[in-house]
């Protein structure tokens, strides 16, 4: 097999890429904290705050303004409110299980979707026929590769 580059040219290669990714990363994290240390940003903290409390009430105000006009409605079928109005929608309603079991019965195979996950569990432990256990190699990279660098200069890992 004839490739590019050396494998220990890729190890290199990847090696200084990350150590210029812990670099910035180190750049934002320090001028993150620069910036949260900054009355701008701690005005900006507090009116997200009181933002998250406001809207809280908004959400309570609107729950309990839902609710009377839906006790109303079932008490005196009105159904036009100042502001608001009592509209209708159909909802299903159904058992899961039965859903499943219809669509299997009557061949409504787009209704139904797969859990590879689950299934992937299950099917290693139960093995049914129509499944095959392989094992396939994967590549696992060593978080360390600085011992693969030669020593170089702050500017090459800066640059």
């Amino acid at each position: 097999m004839i490739m590019d580059e050396t494998i220990e040219q890729l190890i290199e290669n990847l090696a200084r890429a990350r150590i210029l990714a812990d670099w910035h990363k180190g750049e934002v994290e320090i001028r993150t904290a620069t910036v949260k240390r900054s009355e701008l940003y701690l005005r900006l903290a507090r009116a997200n705050e009181k933002l998250k409390q406001v809207q809280q009430v908004v959400d309570d105000c609107d729950e309990k303004l839902r609710a009377a006009i839906l006790k109303d409605h079932q008490a005196t079928g009105e159904k036009h409110y100042s502001g608001a109005e009592v509209k209708f929608f159909t909802v299903i309603k159904y058992n899961d299980q039965d859903a499943v079991d219809y669509c299997i019965e009557h061949d409504i195979s787009a209704a139904l979707k797969l859990d590879h996950k689950q299934f992937e569990k299950a099917a290693e432990v139960l093995r049914p026929g129509f499944v095959v256990a392989e094992t396939e190699p994967r590549v696992y990279i060593d978080k360390d590769l600085s011992k693969f660098l030669e020593v170089q200069d702050e500017t090459e890992v800066s640059s």
